[in-house]
């Protein structure tokens, strides 16, 4: 429990420059995982950038792609309602808090066998 009040109060500090609707949203939107390795990337170079699969409220459109990528996303593959990106970890919060989003996890990579 401990654990996790300094997770959340580390969160708060780190995102200290996002706008209350991003935070809301950061928490909200993005699995635990994610908002681990962002607060992690935050403390050492906000600048880095992590893989998440996104799901959106309907498909990618051009629209929606250009306010995705407005936002920080590079995105990668596109299929209907889900996405890959790469995010600069002071982005996140920003993507997150786009309305259409519905969730963002943190991308599982796999090295080949």
């Amino acid at each position: 429990m401990k654990r996790l009040i300094g997770l959340f109060l580390l969160s708060a500090l780190v995102l200290g420059g996002c706008t209350d609707q991003e935070r809301k949203a950061f928490e909200a939107k993005c699995d635990a995982p994610l908002r681990e390795r962002v607060t992690a990337l935050a403390q050492s170079g906000p600048s880095d950038v992590v893989d998440v699969l996104g799901k959106t409220a309907g498909p990618i459109d051009d629209a929606r792609r250009s306010k995705l990528t407005g936002a920080g996303a590079e995105l990668g593959t596109v299929t209907g309602e889900l996405f890959t990106a790469r995010i600069p970890a002071a982005a996140v919060a920003r993507v997150a808090a786009i309305d259409f989003v519905i969730s963002l996890q943190l991308a599982q990579v796999r090295d080949p066998q």
